[in-house]
């Protein structure tokens, strides 16, 4: 449903995706696919207990220079 690395919009079917996946566990939930903009991270935030934003976390160290 998704690649690794920055998108331009979060999956739309993301709420219910979630949702199959809480029917079979009690788990938190950590979702990361596509995660780049503030925006995705609020949209994505609603649905799911943890935001993975690791790309954006890379792009961001690799414009910081040594």
């Amino acid at each position: 449903m998704g690649v690794t690395g920055s998108s331009d919009t979060v999956n739309s079917e993301l709420p219910q995706l979630v949702a199959r996946i809480r029917e079979h566990t009690s788990l938190p939930l950590a979702v990361g696919f596509g995660v780049s903009t503030r925006e995705h991270f609020k949209t994505v935030a609603k649905h799911a207990n943890g935001v993975v934003i690791g790309s954006r976390i890379v792009t961001v160290l690799k414009q910081a220079g040594a």
